[in-house]
């Protein structure tokens, strides 16, 4: 497999609001995994905001499992989950897939129904081809990020130029 296809999601949607749930539940998707940081709140929020909120209550509404699979540590990931009654695994060292798998075994699913949504092509899309789940990229939703987040930004704009995000 080339890099390109490593690094390329199966879908590409504006944000994690406008992806159709639904849809994705009729392909026989159960388990959706979501990024914390900048795809479903602010780089480093402890609560979720209504976007957040927003986001939980489609995955429930089309009977998918919603999860919180972030790089943040426990104690974050644990309270921003908590305020959405959704579970979680902190830490998952995306873009390695231990710990990704085994969470998703855990919840009693298995790779084949689970999607991962995340904002950043190096760590998100590239541990669901590892893992492997279905990719689905979001654009950021905010501008400001942590040192390191830029510099992995600037490193994935060759590959983001092909890819074209629907409504």
């Amino acid at each position: 497999m080339r890099l390109t296809q490593w690094l390329r999601p199966d879908s590409a949607v504006k944000d994690a609001s406008r992806i159709d749930f639904a849809a994705l539940r009729a392909q026989g998707f159960n388990l959706v995994l979501l990024d914390l940081d900048n795809t479903l709140s602010v780089h480093g929020s402890h609560l979720p905001d209504e976007f957040a909120r927003q986001v939980i209550g489609k995955i429930r509404q089309a009977d998918m499992e919603p999860m919180l699979a972030s790089n943040a540590l426990r104690k974050r990931a644990e309270s921003f989950a908590a305020e959405l009654g959704i579970s979680f695994v902190p830490g998952t060292g995306k873009p390695f897939p231990f710990k990704i798998r085994k969470a998703i075994k855990a919840a009693g699913f298995n790779l084949e129904e689970t999607v991962l949504v995340g904002d950043q092509i190096f760590t998100d899309v590239l541990a669901a081809r590892l893992v492997p789940v279905y990719a689905i990229l979001v654009k950021p939703r905010f501008e400001s990020e942590a040192w390191n987040v830029k510099i992995k930004r600037s490193l994935e704009k060759p590959f983001l130029r092909n890819i074209k995000y629907t409504e």
